[in-house]
């Protein structure tokens, strides 16, 4: 008996009381009176929480086929777990999951991928009620849904306006973190809804993760963000959790699971993990990003492919797509292989951005081979210029020795040429002057220097009509 008062006495345990998820920080010890012998004071011990485990009820039961997982978004997002989705700035993530969260309450697959359907919730903490409603507006008139699937969006998606409102995820009470008040209300709200409405809420989104944690990213209080996010998803709702990559990361294209901001027990701590990347064809600087995909096995489309796939789309005429990239590329979970990456263009419909989907299905191998060629041209592209740009060089420097009375000599030329970068080597001057004999721009002819005889260069009868038309060569 001793033994276990001492255990009571010792034990410092959370009180949960009422609610399933009203969690009272240390300190405040769920206290139980005992009943004390005559002539001795009451005195309150703490009460061990009940603890209780399962098992297999038989061999049967063990060697039951576990079937397949149950997904949210078909190989993306399992149900009833809490998911990671982040990218750089201005990516449209939080478009996306606007998307995703239509479709969900309408009833309808997302780009031909299978979706649980019924409610879904919008927790809104980085922009306001107003824009996120109307962003919602001009998509669902974009889309085109039937009379009946407006109807279930009007029932099915819900808001939460946290932007201003002190909504946290998690607080922070001097040093300790706990889950908030406001995210257990929200959990005994949705319990409620679930028990007592025919149509369950399946779908959460948080956007972003970052406007509901008190300013703390650490370790520990991204965990204590996902296990806020756990109380919905006991009761069966999908959680994504919108965050941001880190500088480092955005630059140095780290494309794992860890380029998330923050604490590196995040994207560990969520089942499903998935990145928005912006791209466009024609920056150079993101070629190193496309190099980066193409090492990950992801296929990506070229400037040509993606106007041809937008021809027959209903999308704003002269506009180069290929600018406006968006690539859902799904990391890991942990309920086997990921769908495939999704491509999007960004438009404005109303003034509001919308992500319109591009069946694009390409072959990595094809890709490369495609960056290749186009590499190699690039390459002999350049060299073209460079050649006629020495070319142009060593026609002027003839033609101003010739104007001067002076033999133009090859040796007076490379002299001529020496200061100029490229032209320094006597070989490479050599070969531009046979390249403009082989045009006629220059000729040769005997002079006389210090009473020797050597080959000396002039105008050729090709030489006018070169300097008539400047796509034949680069101006110096």
């Amino acid at each position: 008996m001793g033994i276990v008062d001492q255990a009571e006495r010792d034990y410092e345990a959370t009180r949960i009381t009422g609610s399933r998820f009203d969690v009272r920080p240390q300190g405040q010890e769920n206290l139980e009176a005992r009943e004390a012998p005559a002539g001795e004071p009451i005195t309150a011990t703490r009460r061990l929480p009940a603890i209780e485990w399962t098992s297999f009820s038989s061999v049967a039961d063990l060697l039951t086929p576990p079937g397949p997982p149950e997904w949210q978004l078909e190989g993306i997002y399992p149900r009833g777990a809490a998911c990671a989705h982040f990218g750089d700035p201005k990516t449209n993530k939080s478009t996306f999951e606007r998307q995703h969260a239509i479709h969900v309450a309408a009833g309808v697959d997302l780009c031909g991928l299978k979706q649980h359907h019924g409610k879904a919730l919008i927790i809104c903490a980085e922009d306001d009620l107003k824009t996120v409603m109307s962003g919602v507006r001009a998509y669902v008139r974009y889309y085109g849904f039937k009379p009946s699937e407006l109807e279930h969006i009007v029932r099915n998606l819900l808001f939460v306006s946290a932007r201003g409102s002190g909504f946290r995820l998690v607080t922070l009470s001097g040093k300790t973190i706990y889950i908030s008040d406001e995210m257990q209300g929200l959990a005994a709200l949705v319990q409620q809804h679930n028990s007592t409405e025919a149509t369950p809420i399946v779908l959460a989104i948080v956007d972003t993760v970052a406007r509901t944690l008190d300013g703390e990213e650490s370790n520990e209080a991204m965990n204590k963000a996902v296990q806020a996010a756990e109380l919905l998803c006991e009761l069966g709702v999908a959680v994504v959790l919108i965050h941001h990559t880190s500088k480092f990361a955005a630059r140095e294209l780290d494309l794992s699971a860890n380029a998330s901001r923050g604490g590196s027990s995040f994207p560990g701590a969520v089942r499903a993990n998935v990145a928005m990347h912006r791209l466009d064809l024609r920056k150079k600087h993101d070629g190193r990003l496309v190099s980066s995909l193409l090492d990950e096995g992801i296929a990506v489309p070229s400037a040509d492919e993606v106007e041809s796939l937008t021809l027959g789309m209903s999308l704003p005429a002269r506009v180069d797509w290929s600018t406006r990239l968006r690539l859902f590329r799904p990391i890991n979970t942990n309920y086997g292989p990921t769908a495939p990456p999704l491509w999007f263009v960004m438009c404005a419909h109303e003034h509001y951005p919308v992500l319109v989907h591009l069946p694009f299905s390409g072959n990595v191998h094809q890709a490369r081979e495609r960056i290749r060629q186009q590499g190699e041209s690039k390459k002999r592209r350049a060299l073209e210029v460079k050649e006629k740009e020495r070319l142009g060089v060593v026609v002027r420097a003839a033609m101003h020795l010739h104007e001067q009375g002076t033999p133009a000599s090859k040796t007076a030329i490379h002299k001529a040429c020496a200061g100029i970068r490229g032209l320094s080597s006597l070989a490479v001057v050599d070969q531009a002057l046979k390249q403009a004999l082989r045009m006629a721009l220059l000729e040769t002819y005997e002079a006389v220097i210090k009473n020797n005889s050597t080959e000396a260069f002039r105008p050729g009868k090709e030489l006018a009509q070169w300097l008539d038309c400047p796509d034949l060569h680069t101006p110096i």
